[in-house]
């Protein structure tokens, strides 16, 4: 495994949670735990997957473990690119995955 990806997975606890697009079926997916969210973050740096951050903060700063959230701000890939984002995609909130089932249809 590359060093960024090592780097990467390292950043992550066992009970790690990630919500994501899956840009490819207009749907948002789930990954729970070290394995699943390794699998995802793998198929992530083998498509290319940049994200552009706008800001990073603790989504629960309550609890002593918290939550990191990302906002970014852009994002390219293989997959956008090939579903005709050539520049990427700027997002909308959680209504990105919703607006691309919109455009399919």
């Amino acid at each position: 495994m590359p060093y960024a990806r090592r780097e990467a997975r390292a950043l992550l606890s066992a009970n790690v949670a990630i919500s994501d697009c899956d840009f490819e079926h207009a749907r948002v997916q789930q990954f729970h735990g070290l394995v699943s969210a390794t699998h995802w973050l793998r198929r992530r740096f083998a498509d290319a997957d940049r994200l552009v951050t706008s800001r990073i903060y603790n989504e629960n700063s309550d609890s002593p473990v918290g939550a990191v959230a990302i906002e970014w701000s852009r994002r390219t890939s293989l997959t956008l690119r090939r579903l005709g984002f050539a520049s990427g995609i700027v997002p909308k909130g959680a209504t990105i995955c919703a607006d691309l089932v919109r455009r399919q249809t």
